[in-house]
Order: C-alpha cells, then sequence, then structure tokens
C-alpha cells in the first residue's frame, strides 16, 4: 500500500520548523538541499523571460533533473521568493503528475483557496505551502495580534519575511479571527479579493468588477498616485465599502502594475446570519509521513547563528 499523500500545508510547516526562527527564510537554499536527495534533483534557480507567466517548474530535457524560473519582470524580491516557493510546492507535492513542466500566470500567484470553498487545487495547494514556509503563522501572529490591520503593519511583516505586501495580507487573511478583507484592483474596478472567514461569514465581500467606492482612499490613490497613499488607514464609516461595517482603509497605489492594493478592517458592524458550508482551513494539521529528511536544513540553520 502506498503512502498517503502528504499536505502542501503539513509539509510546508515541516520543513519551516526544521529551518527554525530565522528570517527571512533561504527558499533556494531549501530547495536545493530537499531536492538533492531526490533522483531528480533541481539544479537551477535563475529568472527567464517568461511570456505570460511569472513561474515555471520544468524538467532539464529527457534527464532526471528539475529547474525553477521566475519571469525577470518581477521587480520585488519578495515577489521572487513567493514565486520559487510556490515552484518548490509543485516539485515536492505535483510533479509526478506532471509531464514535463508547469507554468503559473500571474493569476495563479493569487489563488487561494476561499472560506467554505471546494477541495484545493494545485495552484492554491502551492500558494499555501510557499505562505506557511516563508510566513510561519506562529511568528506571524505574534506580530499582528492585537494590532489594527493596515498596509503599515503588513509592510513591516512583508520586510521580516522578505514577501510582498500583497502575500503577506493574503497569508494573514488565510489565518486571522479579525474582519479583514484586502483588495486588489484595476481601472477602479476589484481585480481580486479575498475576505477572511469572520469577514466572509458577516457577508463583507467583493466580486471581481466592483465598482470601488468613488469617495474612498482607494480612489484617490487612483487619482493622485503614491501621493496619496494611507498606509495607516483612514476611518471609512458604513455604507462607504459596507452597508454591514464601519471599517478602517489603508490604501498604495502601484504604479508600475496600474493598480491600487487595499486593505479593510472592520471596526464596527451588525450582526448578518451569513454562514459557511465548512469549517476554514485552521492553523492545525496532521502528522503526515513526508518523503523528506529535513535534518540538513536544520543543521544549517544551526551553523548559521555561530
Amino acid at each position: 500500500m502506498s503512502n498517503p499523500r502528504v499536505s502542501p500545508i503539513a509539509l510546508a510547516i515541516q520543513i519551516s520548523k526544521a529551518w527554525g526562527p530565522h528570517f527571512p527564510v533561504d527558499v533556494r537554499q531549501i530547495a536545493f538541499e530537499l531536492s538533492s536527495k531526490q533522483a531528480d534533483p533541481i539544479v537551477k534557480i535563475e529568472g527567464l523571460n517568461l511570456k505570460g507567466a511569472e513561474g515555471l517548474l520544468a524538467r532539464n530535457g529527457t534527464s532526471h533533473r528539475w529547474g525553477i524560473a521566475f519571469s525577470t519582470h518581477i521587480r520585488e524580491p519578495g515577489k521572487i521568493n513567493f514565486t520559487i516557493g510556490h515552484e518548490l510546492a509543485h516539485y515536492l507535492c505535483h510533479r509526478a503528475d506532471l509531464a514535463d513542466r508547469i507554468l503559473c500566470s500571474r493569476a495563479d500567484m493569487v489563488d487561494f483557496r476561499t472560506p467554505g470553498g471546494k477541495e484545493a487545487n494545485i495552484e492554491q495547494e502551492a500558494n499555501s505551502f510557499a505562505s506557511y514556509l516563508l510566513m510561519p503563522i506562529e511568528d506571524f501572529r505574534k506580530r499582528v495580534d492585537g494590532q489594527r490591520v493596515t498596509i503599515e503593519l503588513l509592510k513591516d511583516c512583508a520586510e521580516r519575511y522578505d514577501t510582498t505586501v500583497s502575500a503577506t495580507a493574503l497569508k494573514l487573511v488565510d489565518f486571522t479571527d479579525q474582519p479583514v478583507v484586502v483588495v486588489s484592483s484595476e481601472d477602479r474596478r476589484v481585480r481580486w479579493a479575498w475576505s477572511s472567514a469572520s469577514a466572509f461569514q458577516m457577508g463583507f465581500y467583493f466580486r471581481k468588477g466592483a465598482t470601488i467606492p468613488a469617495m474612498s482612499a482607494t480612489a484617490q490613490c487612483f487619482e493622485s498616485g503614491p501621493s496619496a497613499n494611507v498606509e495607516r488607514g483612514v476611518s471609512s464609516p458604513a455604507p462607504m465599502w459596507s452597508s454591514v461595517a464601519d471599517v478602517l482603509e489603508s490604501a498604495i497605489a502601484q504604479p508600475f502594475y496600474k493598480s491600487v492594493f487595499t486593505v479593510l478592517h472592520v471596526t464596527q458592524s451588525a450582526p448578518t446570519n451569513v454562514t459557511l458550508d465548512e469549517e476554514p482551513v485552521q492553523d492545525s494539521y496532521d502528522v503526515q509521513p513526508s518523503p523528506f529528511d529535513p535534518s540538513d536544513i536544520r543543521k544549517r540553520s544551526k551553523q548559521s547563528e555561530n
């Protein structure tokens, strides 16, 4: 009988614990060291001009070796780290089902399983793996518990983990018990939005294409660019963003992507009767057999302290 399939989240937590509380996590080192014990290791991680994609996991011709690539159009080092982590997840968890390669788009990198959603697809699994590896929940919680969620707070966390603000925000939404919604918008319309479980339960979420409120800080960022950024947040009473909640709104313009990134933290709300079909993923996991021995990572991370 074959071993049960290892959960990407469980595997990421195992690797993270072996690495220890050393930040940022060196995802390249982990990729090379873990795969070196396999018959088909990762031998190269590099930037390539990937047309229409942000990440790539590919077999090197007919050999039993793999390479990871990230788009040279990615500007932020944190986004490169997350992309490498995403592709490492495909290598560790999905390569047996791949032919020779998998290309991952910009949309794939923000495809997270929603609260109450169906079973995760492989892109959602890869994003979860990368987030749990680069931003361990125990450490993350210590930095955000008891604080209002704003872009200023998320920037501080992103600097610690060497990730992007958007990836950091999506990770927080995945585990926080606070009602928080993060929104990426283009042309004053929602491109994507993710709600925490508690925000979703109260009916606070947005569909793709929804119009950005005209009097919001987000709209001002579209109008004036980075000079209108509000990182610490401003009060946006109902019904500006929601008919059921007053929110603290923080927003920053992202001219390179022609977009605005927004964080909405509910400060006061009315009760609703919205329910989920199932419980959201919690910060717990079943211990499952792992095909990897992370002892070398543990050894190397301890040596780095000396």
